[in-house]
């Protein structure tokens, strides 16, 4: 597909830089800054802890999630809403005397989801609770005096199944597949702060979801590729910043034990999302983060004379302590 050989390319490009800058690293540089914290990121947003350092995070996220299909048949539109109220926990670890860091991430919380037909006032009710999909960072960090270039990559892993809420049982967080999403990313010291970039291409695996009555299906596809921006300004110890992602998803398809039509697909999509956030350190190491953020389809998808559209707020309080 032309959107892998774009992403490849310039992943490629991207990867190349960073292992030049890793030669460039090993000369002689005027004005040196060798230290410790020239092997640490620049900015909160693409965080990467100093060799031998580690941080711990609790974040309690809550989050509103609203999607609507609409159809010229008044009977096929439905509006979906997901609420959720999640608490995330984070360990961040810098291998000593390397340029690589481990970062592992999950959580645990609860989704209410309502199904409302249009023009209904009586929605379907379901619920998600449990533990999400095992998050795994390994990134590597190279610095050029004011230049950082980071690359690595991503995985996550599914325990299970996804299991579908019904009316009588509740279903689970997971995705029922795993995931790796190799990325390259820039961050640049400025007179105000620091501001960067970041690409990354997600390759989703099969994912197996069931439901109450030996239901079962397998869903396939989907990759998604993803450039992203940030800028932080900082005044004093305290950081404040803003980060824009856009993402490009392919297609994909699914399919069921429902019957003879038990196959579909999922046409490619494209959205946008933008986080505010502010970072202010503490004595003894403790630092408290929140963040805003919201996500938006930019593309309605128009298939079988339908149009999509989702809109997702999340807010976040990450109270971290590093040692």
């Amino acid at each position: 597909m032309r959107i892998s050989k774009i992403t490849i390319s310039l992943i490629t490009l991207l990867f190349a830089g960073s292992l030049w800058a890793q030669n460039q690293s090993t000369a002689p540089i005027a004005n040196p800054t060798s230290t410790e914290d020239t092997k640490a990121s620049f900015s909160e947003a693409y965080f990467h802890p100093a060799p031998g350092k580690n941080r711990i995070s609790l974040i309690p996220r809550v989050s509103k999630y609203t999607y609507k299909s609409q159809s010229n048949f008044s009977w096929r539109s439905y509006q979906k809403n997901l609420e959720s109220q999640v608490l995330g926990f984070e360990f961040s670890h810098g291998f000593q005397d390397s340029s690589w860091a481990l970062n592992l991430g999950l959580d645990m919380g609860q989704s209410n989801s309502s199904v409302l037909p249009w023009g209904s006032r009586d929605s379907r009710g379901y619920r998600f609770n449990g533990f999400g999909d095992l998050q795994i960072q390994l990134a590597s960090l190279t610095n050029v005096e004011k230049t950082n270039f980071l690359y690595g990559t991503e995985l996550s892993l599914s325990p299970g199944s996804a299991k579908q809420a019904t009316r009588s049982s509740d279903g689970n967080r997971v995705s029922g597949g795993h995931s790796l999403a190799p990325f390259a990313a820039i961050e640049q010291q400025t007179g105000f702060g620091s501001m960067g970039a970041k690409l990354q291409y997600r390759l989703m695996g099969q994912r197996e979801f069931e439901a109450d009555n030996d239901y079962a299906g397998t869903e396939y596809g989907q990759n998604i590729l993803s450039l992203a921006g940030f800028s932080e300004l900082n005044s004093g110890t305290n950081r404040y910043g803003a980060e824009l992602t856009l993402s490009a998803t392919e297609k994909g398809s699914f399919e069921d034990n429902s019957g003879e039509d038990n196959k579909g697909d999922w046409d490619p999509s494209n959205s946008g999302a933008v986080s505010v956030y502010g970072f202010f350190p503490m004595d003894k190491g403790f630092a408290v983060k929140p963040a805003l953020s919201y996500s938006s389809l930019l593309s309605k998808n128009i298939d079988d004379q339908k149009v999509h559209t989702s809109e997702n707020v999340g807010l976040s309080v990450q109270l971290s302590g590093s040692f």
